[in-house]
C-alpha cells in the first residue's frame, strides 16, 4: 500500500512538472521559433511592406494571454510587421475582428496569412486558409488591404523550429 501511494505521488509530481513545462516554456519556445524564422525573412517582408499574420488556435482558458504576450514580444523585438491572431479569437486583441484593423493601423496593405500551428490540420485548412469563412478570406475582403497571400506550411515543417523543439526536449530530459 505504501509503494502504491509513493508511485501515485511520483506520477502526480511528474504531471505537474510536465504541465509547468507546457504552460511556461511553450510560449517561450514559440517566441524563440518566431524570432528564428523572422531572422531569415523579416528584412524582406518589412522592406516589401508585407504584414505577416500568424494564426494559432487560441483558447478560452487563461493561457490565452500567451498569445497577447507573444504579440507584445514581437513588438519589443521590433518585428513590427508580425501580427498574432487566433482561431478562437481570445483574447479579443487576437480575434479576426481586431487583427485586420491592427494591420491597417500600422500602414500595411499587403498581408501573408500563415498558420501558427505545429501541424496543419483542420484549423489550418478550414479556419485559417480556406477561400470562405477564414482568416485568409477575411483579409481578401477587407477594405484597405490590396494583396493577400497564404502559406500552407505548418511551423513543425520548418527546420529551425524543429531544432528549437529538439533542443527543448533534450533540456527537459536532462
Amino acid at each position: 500500500l505504501i509503494t502504491r501511494s509513493t508511485n501515485d505521488i511520483t506520477q502526480v509530481q511528474t504531471i505537474i512538472v510536465f504541465g509547468l513545462f507546457v504552460i511556461v516554456r511553450a510560449p517561450l519556445m514559440a517566441v524563440l521559433a518566431i524570432t528564428k524564422i523572422a531572422d531569415k525573412s523579416a528584412e524582406w517582408t518589412i522592406s516589401a511592406g508585407v504584414a505577416v499574420v500568424l494564426v494559432g488556435h487560441g483558447t478560452s482558458h487563461a493561457d490565452a494571454l500567451t498569445y497577447a504576450q507573444m504579440q507584445a514580444q514581437m513588438t519589443k523585438l521590433e518585428y513590427i510587421n508580425i501580427f498574432i491572431g487566433t482561431v478562437e479569437g481570445n483574447p479579443q486583441s487576437t480575434s479576426m475582428g481586431e487583427v485586420p484593423f491592427a494591420v491597417l493601423r500600422k500602414g500595411y496593405k499587403k498581408v501573408l496569412v500563415r498558420p501558427f500551428l505545429v501541424a496543419s490540420g483542420d484549423h489550418a485548412h478550414n479556419d485559417i486558409l480556406a477561400d470562405g469563412g477564414s482568416w485568409y478570406s477575411k483579409f481578401k475582403s477587407f477594405q484597405g488591404i490590396d494583396a493577400v497571400g497564404r502559406s500552407y506550411g505548418a511551423l513543425g515543417r520548418i527546420p529551425e523550429v524543429q531544432d528549437v523543439y529538439i533542443q527543448h526536449v533534450k533540456d527537459a530530459i536532462q
